[in-house]
Order: C-alpha cells, then structure tokens, then sequence
C-alpha cells in the first residue's frame, strides 16, 4: 500500500514540477509573440471575411442566373397563353388571363428583390422567388390545361 502511495505522491509532484516550468516558457513565449499574432489574426480574418464574401457573392450570382433563365422561359410560355386568352370572350378567360398577368408581375418583382439582395437577405428572397414561381407555374399550367380543353371542346 505504501508503495502505491509513495508511487502516486510522486508522480504528482513530478506533473506539479512539469507545470510550473512549462507556465514559466510559455509566459515568456507568449509574451513575445502577442503583437505579431494579433495583427496575424487581424490579417487572417480579413482574408476569411474576403474569402465568405466572394464565396456568397459566386452563390448569389449563380442563384439568380438560374432563376433569370427559369423565370424567362415561363414567362415567355405565360406570355403565348395570354396573347390566346385574350382572344377569348368568356369572363373566366379574361379571369383566368388577369390572374396569370398579376403573378407574372409578382414573380418578377420578386426576382429584382433577389437580384437586390444582400448578405442574409439573399436566402430570403430567393425562397420568396422560388414560391412565387411555383405559384406561378401553378396557374399557367391549370391556365394552359384549361384552355385546351376548352379549345378541344370547341373544335370537337
């Protein structure tokens, strides 16, 4: 039991010593390298600011590149089904046409707000862009279903 006692005191005091002398390195250590390590870390931090910033910057342009070209495309379809909607007499075609315009508008109002966007309102505007697009896309094809079946009818 001793043995075991006088073992475990001594490797206690032997840590203790190890401590003390490595505070005493590294207050001295520290101490010299305090000024260049704070304008290192200044300098460091700059640099992963510039880095996160042109990271997002790439991820937004490309956000709304991708969002320019899916807009156009469904809003050149809308555009087509409205010039024939408006040949239609019927009141829920000329119904049918308006709320297809008042999306059209939204969707792409909603888009200059993400070209706009900037820092955390980025992911904002374009969940705002993508849900007005799908409501959007909702109504055309409802729009374009619609109208071809009424087409259909009137051609059969």
């Amino acid at each position: 039991m001793f043995t075991r006692m006088g073992l475990l005191l001594l490797v206690i005091f032997s840590l203790s010593l190890l401590m003390l002398d490595g505070c005493k390195k590294k207050e001295t250590t520290n101490a010299e390298k305090t000024d260049v390590s704070g304008q290192q870390v200044k300098e460091k931090i700059s640099q992963a600011v510039d880095t996160s910033g042109d990271y997002l910057a790439q991820q937004k342009d490309e956000a709304v590149k991708k969002a320019e070209q899916t807009f156009s495309d469904l809003k050149s379809d809308t555009q087509q089904l409205l010039t024939n909607l408006k040949n239609q007499t019927s009141e829920k075609a000329q119904a049918v046409g308006a709320d297809l315009r008042d999306k059209l508008d939204y969707t792409d109002q909603q888009l200059d707000k993400l070209k706009n966007a900037a820092g955390d309102k980025v992911k904002d505007a374009q969940n705002a862009f993508d849900s007005a697009m799908d409501k959007l896309k909702e109504a055309y094809e409802n729009a374009k279903k619609e109208f071809s079946e009424s087409n259909n009818s009137q051609t059969g």
